[in-house]
């Protein structure tokens, strides 16, 4: 632990973990040949690792009143994800006009306002750590065996081959 109360190693693996976002949206933006096939192999590691880095700091979460939990995380996660939602939905606008690609107008504001609903862009996971932060307090009281048995039987279902609605987030 650091000076400032942090843990090393969870911030190195959530960087690790960032920085394998970080490849996997470069190579399919870049369509870099040879980074798709490394991408795949890590593809069921990159993001369950930062969730779980990220579950080990949720302690404080659960300990919140909801007020603090607003105040220090939600309201955070609420203006990322609209403000960054924009920003990227402007990025693939000007992305398929450089490309020459048609590009649907009113799906893509539909997408970008169902959006808070149904996330369907590289933001979905802002939106997940907002619901698991909602979901960890409220399940605050309900017996930890009892917790990871209702989280196994959906992640069960999404690793499931064949399995696929869409939507990576």
């Amino acid at each position: 632990m650091n000076d400032q109360g942090r843990l090393g190693w969870v911030d190195a693996g959530r960087g690790i973990a960032i920085l394998l976002v970080v490849l996997y949206h470069s190579a399919r933006w870049l369509d870099a040949t040879g980074w798709e096939q490394v991408n795949g192999y890590v593809t069921t590691l990159r993001m369950p690792f930062f969730f779980v880095l990220s579950g080990f700091l949720a302690r404080r979460v659960v300990t919140m009143g909801w007020g603090e939990l607003w105040e220090r995380r939600l309201s955070l996660y609420l203006w990322v994800f609209v403000l960054w939602e924009v920003v990227g939905a402007t990025a693939y606008v000007v992305g398929f006009a450089i490309r020459g690609a048609p590009l649907g107008v009113l799906s893509l504001a539909r997408d970008v306002l169902l959006a808070p609903f149904f996330p369907m862009y590289e933001l979905w996971f802002i939106w997940a750590l907002a619901v698991f932060c909602v979901v960890a307090r409220l399940a605050r009281r309900v017996h930890p065996a009892i917790q990871v048995g209702v989280a196994a039987a959906p992640s069960a279902i999404a690793l499931a081959p064949g399995f696929d609605l869409g939507n990576l987030g």
